[in-house]
């Protein structure tokens, strides 16, 4: 399936919302199919790329350290095997409540933590180094570029509907 076609620019991608607040811990979510196995299927592409810490994981994984050999090594220890856990975890639970017309808030802040798990990852591979450089890159020409815009645009709408179930 050709998932290019279906978002082009976040101009082009004027769609309805796909998750709503419906009171204080209960968030509305409007997949389609093709959404639900776009998230499903990178679930366990990007689950395995963090359990082998593989190719354009190091954004999930920032130095804490840059000038430190040994500060940076002593952190790693420390800290790398608990953010593979909680990001394993975050996936994990995306993928359980894929197909769930309801979240609770501890599930859609979840989904954000997967969210920013995929789109970190497809960004380093478009080349994106932070938020400013995206601008360079043309989306629309590739798919995982699609993809890429695609995941921002529901990690905005899930920010927005947290937001505003706190309001």
């Amino acid at each position: 399936m050709d998932y290019g076609l279906l978002w082009r620019s976040p101009v082009e991608m004027k769609l309805d919302p796909r998750i709503i607040p419906n009171g204080p811990d209960s968030f509305e979510i409007h997949l389609s199919d093709v959404e639900r196995k776009i998230l499903f299927d990178l679930t366990d592409q990007v689950k395995q790329l963090i359990e082998e810490k593989g190719t354009f994981t190091e954004r999930l994984f920032p130095p804490a350290y840059l000038d430190n050999f040994a500060m940076q090594h002593e952190y790693e220890q420390l800290i790398v095997d608990d953010l593979i856990a909680s990001h394993q975890q975050a996936l994990l639970n995306l993928k359980a409540t894929i197909g769930a017309s309801r979240l609770s808030n501890s599930q859609v802040h979840s989904w954000l933590e997967a969210l920013n798990c995929m789109r970190l990852i497809i960004g380093t591979k478009l080349g994106i180094e932070n938020e400013g450089s995206s601008s360079e890159v043309n989306y629309s020409d590739t798919t995982i570029g699609s993809i890429y815009l695609y995941l921002s645009w529901l990690q905005e709408q899930a920010v927005e509907a947290v937001q505003s179930s706190l309001d």
